[in-house]
């Protein structure tokens, strides 16, 4: 008889079972998706109800907000790379922010987020790149098959003109076809005079089904 083949799913993690404020998958046990609560390392994560719960817009302002880790200011490539801080965890400097587990060092926005990842301790064969306090990896939103199309419209307004309109659209094209479409708009100014943050941006993703399998 023909035996069905086995599917491996290497390099992606699925927020479909993440439950509130609990994910439940991660790739730190071996760069292969796996169960969060079978992985022998320490491990947080911050999920996209608990980023839309205290309107958490930024990799930054997550590191507030995850286990024995903070940001340090001034890092000195403000300039440069226009990032400016790198996550301390366990009171040493972890390697440089990831993206879906590639290397990106930036300060990400979290409107085409579904997740951050926060792995502690210098265990680089499982992740990261070798740093002693761990890494940071930010999930992006990928294009979902689920028939009728889901979209949402984030708007939020705060002290200091703080003013942010964010769309999230997911659409099947077809059986094998799936577009996803997240746009930002943020216009906001600061507590200091001058202070001000602007931001515009625009993610398209896209999944193909090359076959039934």
């Amino acid at each position: 008889p023909r035996e069905e083949a086995v599917v491996l799913s290497p390099f992606e993690v699925s927020t479909s079972k993440d439950v509130g404020f609990v994910a439940s998958s991660s790739l730190a046990g071996g760069r292969l998706a796996g169960e969060l609560k079978d992985t022998p390392v320490a491990y947080s994560v911050l999920t996209r109800e608990f980023l839309d719960a205290l309107e958490i817009n930024d990799l930054m302002a997550a590191n507030e907000w995850t286990v024995n880790s903070t940001s340090l200011q001034g890092a000195g490539n403000e300039e440069i790379f226009g990032n400016g801080f790198e996550t301390s965890s366990r009171g040493v400097s972890v390697g440089g922010q990831q993206r879906n587990f590639f290397p990106l060092n930036v300060n990400f926005d979290s409107y085409n987020v579904d997740r951050f990842d926060y792995s502690r301790g210098p265990n680089a064969i499982l992740f990261g790149q070798g740093a002693f306090g761990g890494a940071s990896n930010s999930v992006t939103k990928r294009a979902l098959f689920h028939g009728a199309p889901r979209t949402s419209l984030r708007a939020t307004y705060g002290s200091w003109d703080n003013r942010r309109v964010a769309l999230d659209d997911n659409r099947s094209l077809s059986d094998r076809v799936a577009v996803r479409t997240n746009l930002l708009w943020q216009d906001s100014q600061g507590w200091r005079d001058h202070e001000l943050e602007k931001k515009m941006a625009a993610t398209l993703a896209a999944t193909w089904k090359i076959s039934q399998r």
